[in-house]
């Protein structure tokens, strides 16, 4: 199973619905899937980078790779905001 069905399959599990206006972590679209392009994730109420590399690499102490990768849209790896879009690079 590689790192994008593991992250589907997380997002499939029972989760408290979204706010108004606010994309479910099952919304959360993952691109490439058998292609190069890495994955993306919508931010939702509640995330941190922290809590969203646990979900992708299962240890969130990787948080840095996504925070470097994303640069364009996050000032600081502490302060995310529901509805950001980040790109999600291969471990």
């Amino acid at each position: 199973m590689g790192l994008f069905d593991s992250i589907k399959n997380t997002f499939s599990k029972s989760e408290p619905p979204a706010g108004p206006g606010e994309p479910s972590a099952a919304d959360n679209a993952l691109a490439g899937e058998g292609g190069d392009a890495p994955g993306t994730y919508t931010v939702v109420s509640g995330d941190t980078l922290w809590k969203i590399s646990e979900r992708v690499y299962g240890d969130g102490s990787d948080y840095m790779k996504i925070f470097a990768a994303n640069t364009d849209v996050l000032e600081h790896p502490d302060r995310v905001l529901p509805g950001q879009k980040l790109v999600i690079p291969e471990p």
